[in-house]
């Protein structure tokens, strides 16, 4: 039946309303239009739908099967037209975003604040990992964008870069480096230092800036989480060297930290997404607030003053 969809809407109506005028009233076309379509539409069939007297109009016996299936039909199409026109109009939609760690907690609250407010009806799923993992998950197709930092983009992702994130020097309250401006990276030299472990996207950036300098450490110690880099650091167990938007937030819990100089270290924190996938009205939403967002943050400010844009 391509091209009857006229015709059968009105043959819907017509068996709801029994009525030819009211029924091309509810089509929204003139009551002898209307019943050409009617018309039509049994000449197609070879049959007639509906038995007409001057007084009423029922649907033949044998039609009421093939009217109700149709009416179920075309509901069920109109329900899907309507799903996709909320989700083209941002009513509806859902992303998965996978994210460092170490940038969940400083950067993507204040996107999903954005999200929240200015797109209410898209559920924004948010789960936070390694670098490497992050991006294994979106390869998978399990989540529609991945926001990491510092390592390699596989050829098969379309990759954006989001802001330059330079790294710190993390240090127990009452280390001789609260005195400094700015670590330059010789001053390590005799400090135990903790790392982010191998599986972070900065631990290479990190360890080749030491053995360039052949800065001479007491020891490193290796850690994945980094609440643990955190508490360490606290409890005067070492130095940490993190990005700015990996240290403590809203206040240090017993650190300080200083800008790391000389030379002066940065990762770029970037979007991925899958170069064979469309990215759906609900992505490009996200995707122009995570920019936003990310265009917003000041890599020069303070971290100690733990503030982003909203």
């Amino acid at each position: 039946m391509k091209g009857y969809e006229r015709h059968l809407r009105a043959a819907v109506a017509l068996e709801r309303t029994r009525n030819f005028r009211r029924a091309a009233e509810a089509v929204g076309i003139s009551q002898p239009a209307f019943s050409v379509l009617i018309s039509d539409l049994e000449k197609r069939l070879g049959a007639p739908l509906f038995h007409r007297t001057t007084r009423m109009v029922e649907p033949m016996d044998y039609a009421r099967g093939y009217l109700s299936e149709v009416a179920r039909t075309l509901d069920a199409l109109d329900a899907t037209s309507r799903s996709i026109e909320e989700i083209s109009a941002l009513k509806r939609g859902k992303v998965v975003v996978t994210c460092l760690s170490s940038l969940s907690a400083r950067l993507m609250p204040a996107v999903l604040q954005r999200c929240w407010q200015e797109h209410p009806g898209i559920d924004l799923a948010v789960s936070d990992d390694v670098a490497t993992r992050c991006l294994r998950a979106l390869m998978e197709g399990e989540a529609d964008f991945a926001v990491t930092g510092a390592l390699p983009i596989p050829p098969a992702l379309e990759s954006e870069d989001l802001l330059e994130d330079p790294v710190h020097v993390l240090f127990p309250a009452g280390h001789r480096f609260a005195a400094f401006d700015a670590v330059p990276l010789a001053a390590l030299a005799g400090e135990t230092l903790v790392l982010l472990s191998t599986t972070s996207g900065i631990h290479r950036m990190i360890g080749d800036a030491l053995a360039a300098a052949a800065v001479p450490l007491a020891r490193r110690v290796a850690a994945s989480h980094l609440v643990t880099i955190h508490g360490m650091t606290a409890a005067g167990l070492g130095v940490a060297l993190l990005p700015r938007l990996a240290l403590p937030h809203g206040g240090g819990g017993g650190t300080l930290d200083r800008p790391l100089a000389a030379p002066a270290l940065a990762r770029t924190v970037s979007v991925s997404w899958r170069r064979d996938r469309t990215v759906s009205p609900a992505g490009a939403a996200f995707l122009a607030i995570l920019r936003s967002v990310g265009g917003a943050v000041d890599a020069r400010q303070d971290a100690a003053a733990g503030s982003l844009p909203s």
